[in-house]
């Protein structure tokens, strides 16, 4: 007999009882079960899917502890083993539970590193992942299609720079079911990752300090790990937004480095919230890789993700010499889009409308650059092209059906072990009784939000449409600038009339410094030299200002 406080807060003591029958003989032969005999569902001997048998002390979400793992995999596509020894792996782990509103719930997410017998960290190639030490196990747990991130990160691997990898498993944690879950790659800098370049502490000075660097928008930090782009903004859902160092690590970034991403952070909005964002010469487009904020808009908007443009938000930071511009991504946590969200104002569980200007939006970037007629164009275009490839509705069901079929009995089991499916779970909107009906709705409520989605994303691929240039005026200059890309000297050579020589010369860098600034007194100027020989490696904005007050602008590369 079983005695224990069933209910969190209870006050009873409810007892279960269990009957236990069997035979001890030295015989290793024994007849089949009887067909009315069914072992119960999580009590199975093996698995279709990966199995991760790991025993540890008790664990929390602030400190790593160590464990020990038995990871059962057969690679030739047979069963695996709930017990036993690992094929796949069996050693030493480190592991923490992981989440923020997630951490309630009672099947817990967890992130593991492998690690050798004196915890250093180990890479590898778990489940035919690429090499790598530090991993996610995902639990789906108010997703009761166990897909909504699965979904959305394999739909993101068919056109995205980069989108986590993922593959269902089943959990056992000190001999007790756990259930379903999905393994995924931790977000982290590295080549098969987020493959930027790497940032030593030392990198501090010239080139080395542009990059590359990843950020994060989530719940409030430690002030210490992260930095507040503090704006007069006329945005209600905008205020002192943070952003969280995530690489280099907050614990040895160097304070430079912090300097740095934050100027040119706090640079770009700073151009965003200008009059003349717009200008293709010096405004936002020297800031930011557009495909990346166009995708990245798509893919939240399609799951109308309640976080997505103010929790969970991930943005990285290329190297000068790959671009130096910022991406959008990578994509992370959708467990509450695809209309499994019951609260707030946006209207999240609806097929309609958008969730880049809902009130709870921390980013003000997508209703700045909507402005512009270029990249709504831009954008629309980009949708279409998606649409008529992996975005296809024939394309989406067939990823929500790969799902299903890889998840298998796996997913009866999981519903049956957690007693899930017909009752209300923080924050569903939809109930269903079955898992079939779960499945029904998101299929459902999919084709619905692409449907809208066609009908009413910004922009008209249709239409020939160019970036405004507020202050671009170039009908009565000419300009020869040589030589471009440089090493030392540029020259501008000017062949313009005596009322539009330059009065006045501005170079300015990535993140909107003047780096160079010349006042023009020669009535007869032909050529002027300018010495960009201790200018780090880069683009660089020249804005030429004529006489009689009009603007020229263009660009200089250092090499």
């Amino acid at each position: 007999m079983q005695v224990h406080q069933y209910y969190f807060g209870g006050l009873d003591l409810s007892s279960n009882f269990f009957l236990h029958a069997g035979i001890k003989d030295t015989n290793d032969y024994y007849r089949e079960n009887p067909e009315w005999f069914d072992a119960p569902l999580y009590y199975q001997e093996s698995s279709h899917l990966p199995v991760f048998n790991f025993t540890s002390g008790s664990l929390n979400d602030t400190i790593k502890l160590p464990g020990y793992l038995n990871l059962h995999y057969d690679r030739n596509g047979g069963l695996n083993k709930y017990h036993g020894i690992g094929d796949e792996y069996t050693g030493p782990i480190s592991i923490k539970t992981k989440g923020n509103s997630s951490l309630a719930f009672p099947k817990k997410s967890y992130r593991f590193e492998t690690v050798d017998g004196a915890g250093n960290n180990v890479d590898k190639d778990l489940l035919e992942f690429p090499m790598d030490n530090d991993w996610i196990l995902y639990a789906p747990y108010s997703d009761k299609s166990l897909l909504r991130n699965y979904l959305t990160y394999n739909l993101g691997s068919k056109f995205l720079r980069y989108s986590p990898r993922t593959k269902f498993v089943e959990v056992m944690h000190n001999g007790y079911y756990l259930g379903a879950y999905m393994m995924t790659e931790k977000i982290k800098r590295d080549r098969n990752r987020v493959d930027i370049a790497r940032l030593h502490t030392s990198d501090t000075t010239g080139t080395d300090i542009t990059g590359g660097y990843i950020l994060k928008i989530d719940w409030d930090s430690d002030p210490n790990n992260s930095f507040v782009a503090d704006h007069d903004t006329i945005f209600p859902g905008y205020t002192n937004q943070t952003y969280q160092y995530y690489y280099p690590d907050p614990d040895i970034i160097h304070p430079k480095q912090k300097e740095y991403i934050k100027d040119f952070i706090v640079g770009f909005e700073d151009v965003m919230l200008s009059k003349n964002f717009r200008n293709p010469i010096d405004g936002y487009h020297n800031f930011i890789n557009k495909e990346s904020f166009a995708d990245f808009f798509i893919v939240n908007e399609l799951a109308k993700n309640v976080d997505g443009f103010r929790f969970s938000v991930y943005l990285y930071k290329d190297h000068v010499n790959d671009g130096g511009k910022i991406n959008m991504g990578p994509i992370w946590d959708f467990n509450l889009g695809y209309g499994n969200v019951d609260y707030g104002s946006e209207g999240a569980m609806y097929t309609y409308g958008w969730m880049y200007d809902s009130g709870g939006n921390r980013l003000f970037w997508y209703q700045k650059l909507l402005e512009d007629p270029a990249f709504a164009h831009y954008l629309n275009c980009r949708w279409e092209e998606l649409r008529a490839g992996p975005l296809h509705t024939d394309s989406v069901m067939a990823q929500i059906d790969s799902g299903v079929v890889e998840l298998g009995f796996a997913a009866h089991k999981n519903h049956n072990f957690w007693n899930s499916l017909g009752r209300y779970i923080w924050p569903n909107f939809f109930v269903g009784e079955t898992y079939e009906e779960e499945i029904d709705y998101l299929k459902n409520w999919t084709i619905a939000r692409l449907n809208w989605l066609d009908i009413n994303m910004p922009g008209d691929c249709d239409d020939e449409i160019q970036s405004i240039n507020e202050n671009f005026t170039s009908e009565n200059i000419s300009l020869n600038i040589y030589p471009n890309p440089t090493n030392d000297y540029v020259f501008i050579e000017n062949t313009s009339l005596a009322n539009a020589m330059p009065k006045e010369v501005k170079i300015f860098n990535n993140i909107g410094q003047v780096v160079y600034q010349k006042s023009v007194n020669t009535q007869n100027l032909n050529i002027l030299q300018v010495d960009v020989m201790k200018f780090p490696a880069g683009i660089y904005n020249l804005q030429l200002i004529t006489k009689n007050g009009e603007v020229f602008n263009s660009q200089i590369i250092k090499r």
